[in-house]
């Protein structure tokens, strides 16, 4: 009941968020689809790998939605992987999960606080999740430089929630390439 609340919450106020900021990205512009289409062509579709962001380690693809808005999708080695196994290796009957975040960006030009939410569901044969769950929640609130045809680079405090288990205060980077 708690994930279901804080994810809806987490879509309402982003939504107002979206409808508070589409003005104040270029005030020049006169219209709405002007001043999306100038977001989208500074930032376009990027690949990185994340060290300590929404798992232990991922490699991600991160796509525009709308301006300032951003959806990533990513492959991820939870703590389910690794908990019980040395040198960072996928457990028996373990597998790399798909791991969703939604991003808010706020800034100009290659700069920008970021702003993000996620989950990860992950079902592993044989796991008994009566004292548990499969549900991983991630968050971030950092720093994002990306570059259009260019260098991408994010470094930010990552929690990490584990529901029904536990917390980690991560401190994620990841380093890619935008286009």
């Amino acid at each position: 009941m708690k994930t279901i609340v804080f994810i809806s919450l987490t879509l309402f106020l982003t939504n107002q968020l979206y409808g508070q900021d589409i003005y104040e990205i270029n005030p020049n512009l006169s219209t709405l689809s002007q001043q999306i289409d100038t977001v989208n062509d500074q930032l376009g579709i990027a690949v990185y790998p994340e060290l300590l962001g929404k798992g232990f380690y991922s490699l991600n693809v991160d796509f525009p939605i709308k301006a300032n808005h951003r959806f990533s999708v990513g492959l991820t080695a939870l703590d389910y992987d690794i908990e019980e196994y040395e040198n960072f290796q996928v457990g028996e009957g373990g597998a790399l999960t798909a791991g969703l975040m939604y991003y808010y960006l706020k800034g100009k030009r290659r700069s920008f606080l970021e702003l993000g939410v996620g989950v990860s569901l992950f079902h592993r044969l044989g796991v008994d999740y009566h004292n548990d769950s499969p549900i991983s929640l991630h968050g971030v609130i950092g720093y994002r430089y990306q570059k259009k045809d260019g260098l991408l680079f994010r470094v930010g405090f990552t929690p990490f929630l584990r529901v029904n288990n536990w917390f980690l205060p991560l401190v994620g980077i990841s380093l890619g390439y935008s286009w």
